[in-house]
């Protein structure tokens, strides 16, 4: 019985295609703060920035809202908290009376882009911080109207080193002026605008 040969036949093997690493590409995640003004004694004065969190995460698909609205001495924790997200998600910061103040010291203390601030009338006896390069945009509805206090909603904003777009808008309500649904959505509005255009 004959024994079977071996095939000897040199065959070429075509060489493994060396795999290419894949690029992980973070997803950006928007994010909003929304800043009560002072209550004094614990009194709500402003309950209109409550209802406004909650039109923000209705109108712009899965914007993390955190635990909005914040109190108006929660500054520097938000500017904190900001600091620690990835670079490449977006930040959206709203505020009502000493919370529209706080805006800007908040922009002021985080390394972060900030791109959008939006304010309801920042008080005259709040903290001043100019706008920082940081700020990529800024919205201020304004108020000269004295009642119930005089200078209450009157600050504006100053643009500082910021080198985006500013808007200081009056309208002459009375304080603290968030309780207006058509500013509220114009904020919206604007918020989605910049959703819509902004890649990192």
């Amino acid at each position: 019985m004959k024994k079977a040969k071996r095939d000897l036949t040199l065959r070429e093997t075509a060489a493994p295609t060396p795999t290419a690493p894949v690029a992980m590409v973070q997803q950006m995640q928007w994010h909003f703060y929304g800043v009560y003004g002072m209550m004094p004694f614990g009194i709500q004065t402003d309950p209109y920035m409550g209802v406004f969190c909650k039109e923000v995460k209705r109108a712009i698909p899965n914007i993390d809202v955190h635990q909005s609205p914040y109190r108006d001495f929660e500054a520097y924790h938000l500017a904190a908290e900001i600091g620690t997200l990835p670079p490449v998600d977006g930040i959206f910061v709203a505020g009502t009376s000493l919370g529209a103040n706080n805006c800007t010291l908040i922009a002021s203390q985080t390394r972060h882009i900030v791109d959008g601030l939006f304010g309801f009338q920042a008080s005259n006896y709040g903290v001043k911080v100019p706008l920082t390069p940081n700020v990529k945009f800024a919205h201020l509805f304004s108020s000269d109207n004295p009642l119930p206090l005089p200078g209450l909603g009157g600050y504006r904003w100053e643009r500082g080193g910021m080198t985006g777009g500013l808007i200081l808008q009056t309208h002459n309500l009375h304080h603290p002026g968030d309780y207006n649904h058509t500013d509220r959505a114009e904020f919206i509005r604007e918020m989605q605008n910049i959703i819509a255009h902004t890649t990192r």
